[in-house]
């Protein structure tokens, strides 16, 4: 699979392979997997950067006491 991509005209990777390859149910739940994990990975990246900068913010922060 790793070469396959020059083989088809139309974008898509994986779902294309999967939809040429086993059909169309199993380029849909290719191509859904993919964007849950892409979503999923983009939100929790996001999550981290809002807990870093919040945390930043705190009363108190940097400050010796």
């Amino acid at each position: 699979m790793p070469n396959s991509g020059p083989c088809f005209r139309e974008s898509g990777g994986a779902v294309r392979y999967g939809h040429y390859s086993h059909g169309s149910l199993v380029g849909l739940v290719a191509g859904w997997a993919a964007w849950i994990a892409i979503v999923s990975v983009y939100a929790r990246w996001k999550l981290k950067q809002s807990v870093q900068y919040m945390s930043s913010m705190a009363v108190g922060h940097g400050r010796s006491t």
